[in-house]
């Protein structure tokens, strides 16, 4: 019933990536926006699978952020990352 509206993007992924680091330090991160693709098409053959989708989705416009760890890290299991008010970088809204 709500949605967090990111207004400055890099800022945020500037907070997620510390806190992401704090949790696994030699983490590798990815963020960007994602890259609908038509799957009777082989351009995007070798694109990496968690930066594209479906082109029948392109109407969600999606940003992701994606951890990669290189080394052992949280169990996998669901964790907490607090990265602290976004007032200044993002608003939520209500529907």
């Amino acid at each position: 019933d709500a949605a967090l509206i990111i207004r400055n993007p890099s800022e945020f992924t500037v907070r997620l990536s510390l806190k992401v680091k704090e949790i696994w330090p030699m983490a590798a991160t990815w963020q960007g926006n994602i890259k609908y693709y038509d799957p009777c098409s082989f351009v995007d053959i070798k694109t990496r699978p968690e930066t594209i989708k479906h082109f029948s989705y392109l109407y969600q416009r999606e940003w992701r952020f994606c951890a990669f760890p290189y080394e052992q890290g949280p169990e996998n299991e669901p964790f907490p990352i607090s990265i602290g008010p976004l007032g200044d970088i993002a608003e939520v809204v209500t529907f």
